[in-house]
């Protein structure tokens, strides 16, 4: 999940739920990688393609 909010103190910094302090740059970067690995998963495998690539990986 990728909700978070900007801090006063850092602008480029956003906290996640978790109390991490990520560099907005960074945040959106995984968020690019993670569509285009959908992006890829879906052209090969048809519109369940990420789903089944990933459902490996969750438990």
């Amino acid at each position: 999940m990728c909700e978070t909010r900007l801090t006063r103190d850092s602008p480029n910094v956003v906290v996640t739920e978790a109390g991490y302090r990520v560099p907005i740059r960074i945040m959106v970067l995984c968020l690019e990688r993670l569509h285009d690995s959908m992006r890829l998963w879906n052209k090969k495998d048809g519109a369940k393609g990420y789903v089944n690539f990933v459902s490996q990986y969750v438990i």
